[in-house]
């Protein structure tokens, strides 16, 4: 995670997810996931468009559908290593996940999936007078309890 540009999109980071996988890296595949989750929580904040906001749990979908079960239940157990908060392995995630700064990324991906994109878009799609280093605070502590 700590290589994970912040320019990388949730959909890019479900890429790197896969290949991690692949690989039989499943620490790093869950890292990443955390990762392409929290940077959709983020988007979720600073798109305007509500109908847009279900972009991330279809990528998740996907993702899932994109694997084996075998695959699925591996990640699963990585993902749960690191969620255990009476683990070392959490302290290093979320140590990394401050460390990796508040995501640059185009929300495009998540514009283009709602309502807005269809019958009209106005400006950038993006909540006025967003505060980005807020928003990011907020998805860690609400999404992964990282302070």
């Amino acid at each position: 995670m700590t290589t994970a540009d912040a320019r990388l999109s949730p959909p890019d980071l479900a890429l790197g997810v896969l290949a991690c996988g692949k690989a039989g890296n499943w620490d790093a595949a869950a890292e990443l996931y955390v990762l392409m989750l929290l940077r959709s929580d983020f988007d979720v904040r600073r798109v305007a468009d509500a109908t847009a906001h279900q972009a991330g749990e279809v990528l998740t979908l996907q993702l899932n559908d994109s694997q084996s079960e075998a695959d699925r239940a591996s990640l699963g157990a990585a993902i749960a290593r690191f969620a255990d908060p009476a683990t070392t392995q959490r302290d290093i995630l979320c140590q990394a996940l401050q460390a990796s700064g508040v995501p640059q990324h185009d929300p495009s991906w998540m514009i283009q999936h709602g309502m807005a994109a269809f019958t009209g878009l106005e400006g950038d799609g993006l909540v006025p007078g967003f505060d980005p280093v807020a928003g990011w605070k907020a998805a860690m502590r609400e999404t992964v309890a990282c302070d």
